[in-house]
């Protein structure tokens, strides 16, 4: 007799299936990060955080730990350690990363689009 995993098992389930966003950094997000002046660890952890964001982004369960959270429309803000956060925009199949900044520079930006 041959063991054979559940239906409903995460692994064979369509979410799981599911291929990775394709993800765009604009100039403007690069500029950003030069701007800020991050630490090598600290650039480690944002370019974590954009590969996580692409595997999981839709997918609320897998992507709770990231803290993501809907900004304005279809502006979404990821936070990276305490004080630095992402914008990025969710379109069909593509998320376009747009600025990065602390809290205060998120604010204002959100509030010019």
């Amino acid at each position: 007799m041959k063991p054979t995993e559940p239906e409903n098992s995460s692994l064979t389930s369509p979410e799981h299936s599911k291929p990775s966003w394709n993800v765009q950094l604009e100039k403007r997000f690069l500029r950003c990060l030069t701007k800020a002046g991050l630490s090598g660890k600290e650039v480690a952890l944002v370019d974590q955080a954009i590969s996580r964001i692409a595997t999981q982004f839709g997918r609320p369960h897998e992507h709770s730990g990231l803290g993501i959270c809907r900004m304005k429309g279809d502006v979404f803000e990821c936070r990276i350690g305490l004080d630095f956060r992402l914008l990025f925009r969710s379109q069909p199949h593509r998320l376009v990363f747009f600025f990065a900044g602390n809290h205060d520079e998120i604010r204002r930006e959100i509030q010019r689009l």
